[in-house]
């Protein structure tokens, strides 16, 4: 999974590529794009909790993106005004639109795909910090588009 690649540059000290990362990046893009199109022909309407640890890179370079449509349910619970106490990690790839309870499309999946991309480069994530932290970031910047 890019969570064990993000984790062995990280102990390693080593770089991925940024060349790399655009490439995963084009590549699971791809796949979320046609999630989108079709997924409402297989029953899947929601968009899903893209993390690190649901795409997978194998050996030939091929990606595969797992648990695609599957909300994270701490996310998903905090935004229908449950009790919920969210690990900050949890929140890191969500798209602005999730932490409003605001219409997902494929544009959201990019937008947590591309947060992913930023941790390959940098090796932390775009945006760390305290679960109210972390939303007050995300939120600004969905009244940025």
């Amino acid at each position: 999974s890019v969570t064990e690649v993000i984790k062995y540059y990280r102990e390693t000290g080593g770089k991925f590529s940024k060349r790399a990362a655009l490439e995963l990046l084009f590549l699971a893009g791809q796949i979320l794009q046609e999630a989108g199109e079709t997924g409402p022909q297989q029953g899947v309407y929601s968009h899903g909790d893209l993390n690190p640890s649901r795409i997978l890179v194998k050996e030939d370079g091929d990606v595969q993106i797992i648990g695609y449509g599957m909300p994270s349910p701490e996310v998903l619970g905090m935004t229908q005004g449950l009790k919920v106490d969210p690990h900050a990690e949890s929140m890191y790839y969500a798209p602005p639109e999730r932490l409003v309870a605001a219409a997902e499309d494929v544009s959201s999946d990019l937008y947590s795909l591309a947060c992913i991309a930023v941790e390959l480069i940098t090796q932390s994530p775009l945006f760390e910090g305290a679960v109210e932290d972390v939303q007050r970031a995300r939120v600004a910047t969905m009244e940025r588009r």
